[in-house]
């Protein structure tokens, strides 16, 4: 089967070349992968790091950003959770206050803003595991044709996409695990990610 008027793929003669890859792909925006890089080069901010890294360097503006995004998704996450559910916030407040009261290790005020923190981290490490979750389950049940072709070493934008998210995710995770407290096995965890 040939579409009239689109160049055909080199490993699907059937598919349009933009379309090249296998199901889930192929309704990927054609050349973001060049896009991205393009971008990351643009940035030039690296350059040290290239020699270093080699072409994984062109990755450390994603990672970076990723990082970038989880610290603003912890610290909105409190103040829109006081507009969406007003009642929830004030639980945890009244919790904490309680706690704090009953153990008198540490004032009502010093609970209430832990629980907010608290509230702000684990609500990104949920968004972080549903996130990486979905886009693991993608890559395992229809794997693209580079993992196919190279199990071990295969790699597309979008595996890469969700590793430098991951990664992002762990720049945020480690100085926030020791800032709040997280303890050993929540830092040794971080640090081995």
């Amino acid at each position: 089967l040939k579409l009239a008027g689109v160049p055909q793929g080199i490993r699907s003669p059937s598919r349009p070349a933009n379309l090249a890859g296998c199901g889930a792909w192929a309704s990927m925006a054609p050349g973001l992968e060049e896009a991205a890089v393009a971008w990351s080069r643009s940035l030039n901010l690296f350059s040290g790091a290239a020699a270093v890294l080699g072409e994984g360097a062109g990755v450390l503006p994603l990672i970076l950003i990723s990082a970038s995004i989880w610290l603003a998704v912890q610290f909105s996450m409190v103040p829109l959770l006081r507009l969406v559910a007003p009642s929830y916030v004030q639980a945890v407040e009244r919790v904490a206050s309680e706690k704090a009261k009953e153990s008198n290790r540490e004032t009502p005020e010093v609970a209430v803003k832990s629980a907010m923190n608290d509230i702000g981290v684990r609500s990104c490490a949920f968004i972080f595991s549903t996130i990486l979750s979905y886009g693991a389950l993608v890559l395992t049940l229809n794997p693209p044709p580079e993992f196919v072709k190279d199990p071990d070493f295969g790699s597309t934008a979008y595996a890469t996409f969700y590793c430098a998210l991951a990664a992002g995710y762990f720049v945020w995770d480690l100085p926030i695990t020791v800032i709040f407290g997280y303890g050993g096995g929540f830092l040794m965890h971080a640090i081995g990610c």
